[in-house]
């Protein structure tokens, strides 16, 4: 028999197997983009909530330096209201 010929059954075989392996890499490509897409939804989970902390700290320090320039301006500014008010209208 000549190795250069391949008969029908032949070909038929090994396309089937040919198929089934490709099957196989399909599977396991999909698996890995599966992985892929998980790990990456767990990484974006954690970005998210260390962005949310973030948030709340920055939030939490805004107040804190509002209040801080409101003392800061009401013990400037009354003093300041008192101090006219005496020389201007109590001379």
């Amino acid at each position: 028999m000549n190795n250069d010929y391949v008969t029908h059954p032949e070909l038929k075989l090994s396309e089937e197997q040919t198929q089934h392996k490709l099957d196989n890499l399909d599977n396991k490509i999909t698996q890995v983009d599966n992985k892929i897409d998980y790990k990456f939804d767990e990484l974006d989970k954690k970005i998210d909530s260390k962005f949310d902390l973030l948030n709340s700290k920055l939030d939490a320090q805004n107040k804190l330096i509002w209040w801080i320039i409101r003392l800061l301006t009401a013990g400037v500014v009354l003093p300041a209201i008192a101090y006219f008010v005496k020389t201007i209208f109590l001379k």
